[in-house]
């Protein structure tokens, strides 16, 4: 418990968020102090059950809407970090995420597709994913590492559903303003 008590007492100067709001929230994006709580817990490696505890702190964060956690959240559910293996989860936490143009969650649930894990398989949405995940990411490791993957599921589609899976990521991108 006084582990706990520490953690989110760091996470929320971390945060920025050491005022709270009339409502006795700390300041802040809702979830914030959280998602810096399971950000510590993740990479605490020396803390007795960081994986586990950094899931619950995630899954706080996420269930008020914050994107990073969403993601991490599905991250750990993709690869039972934490959590068991769950890939209907995964899907679930990184759509939510994907949805607000959160580029690893992007890239995350087009592996999912891809994979046929927790979704049946689909290459359009695969690929349409990886093409907003690559829009939504700045140039470096990780958007080469999205080029590759994109060029792999490209070659499993036939002209016509390449053209409509970049149709629907133009389509995607296009409603989200500013998400991509």
């Amino acid at each position: 418990m006084r582990n706990s008590i520490l953690i989110l007492a760091a996470a929320l100067a971390l945060a920025g968020c050491a005022s709270a709001d009339s409502g006795g929230r700390p300041a802040g994006p809702p979830g914030q102090a959280e998602f810096q709580a399971g950000v510590l817990y993740s990479k605490g490696r020396r803390l007795p059950g960081h994986y586990v505890k950094a899931a619950r702190w995630y899954h706080e964060a996420a269930t008020l809407g914050h994107a990073g956690a969403q993601g991490q959240l599905g991250f750990m559910y993709q690869t039972g970090q934490g959590v068991g293996r769950d890939y209907a989860q995964a899907v679930k936490w990184n759509r939510m995420a994907a949805e607000q143009g959160f580029a690893p969650a992007q890239f995350n649930l087009a592996l999912l597709y891809g994979e046929g894990r927790g979704v049946p398989r689909d290459d359009v949405q695969a690929y349409m994913w990886l093409n907003v995940a690559a829009a939504n990411s700045r140039p470096g490791r990780f958007r080469d590492q999205i080029a590759e993957e994109r060029a792999t599921a490209a070659r499993r589609l036939s002209p016509e559903r390449l053209q409509i899976a970049r149709h629907m990521a133009e389509r995607w991108l296009a409603v989200h303003p500013g998400l991509g």
